[in-house]
């Protein structure tokens, strides 16, 4: 209960992750924030604009993340 929340027999799902740590997200729009994003973070998140080639963005993305030994994952 608080000022602008009354829950009672709430529940909520899904839980969030706690294991084996919290996920870590990072937005990757400039070179040093996609370098530091696939060096530390779980999650990266980019924009594309309408002439960017999209395929070529992730591809670069993949080669940096698995040249620091970690795997990309696209959604």
């Amino acid at each position: 209960e608080g000022d602008y929340y009354k829950l009672y027999d709430a529940v909520t799902e899904p839980k969030p992750v706690q294991a084996p740590r919290p996920v870590v997200m990072n937005a990757g729009l400039s070179p040093a924030g996609r370098d530091f994003a696939s060096s530390h973070a779980d999650v990266m998140f980019i924009t594309v604009v309408a002439n960017d080639d999209l395929a070529g963005t992730v591809r670069s993305i993949k080669e940096q993340a698995r040249a620091k030994g970690r795997e990309v994952v696209v959604w």
